[in-house]
């Protein structure tokens, strides 16, 4: 798991960007494997990342990240936003990503919007839950 904490100044957001990372669960004995935790007013940004075999792949409580050209296969939860912002510039957002066997994409406070842009979600026929939990999803050319 990876742990992003910020200062809690919200004049002066600690700012991260990883790129190139795989974040892989190998051990199927872990309990609530979770890749990313952002807390704190801090912002990360996710370029070219490959997210596997996880349960949750990002959780918030007053973070918030952008994920960009990266790949999520069998995330269960993709986000879990315990508490955040409302305001566009302080959004979760999902840019150009392939999501595939994520069994439910958004799981946030109703207050909280998810943003997903020029992606690709794909899931078995076995699927039937719902994608989007709680939050309002914005979706923009996304199939």
């Amino acid at each position: 798991m990876c742990s992003l904490f910020g200062n809690s100044d919200n004049n002066n957001l600690v700012n991260v960007t990883i790129k190139g990372f795989k974040f892989i669960n190998s051990n199927n004995q872990l309990n609530d494997p979770l890749a990313i935790r952002i807390e704190r007013y801090a912002f990360a940004t996710f370029k070219q990342c490959w997210f596997e075999n996880i349960r949750r792949g990002f959780s918030t409580y007053y973070g918030y990240y952008h994920v960009i050209n990266s790949v999520f296969k069998d995330v269960e939860y993709l986000t879990f936003n315990d508490a955040g912002f409302e305001d566009d510039a302080r959004l979760p957002k999902i840019i150009n990503c392939t999501i595939y066997n994520s069994y439910s994409i958004t799981n946030s406070g109703a207050n909280i919007y998810n943003k997903i842009y020029n992606s690709i979600i794909v899931s078995d026929e076995n699927k039937t839950k719902s994608y989007f939990n709680g939050s309002r999803p914005l979706l923009d050319k996304v199939i």
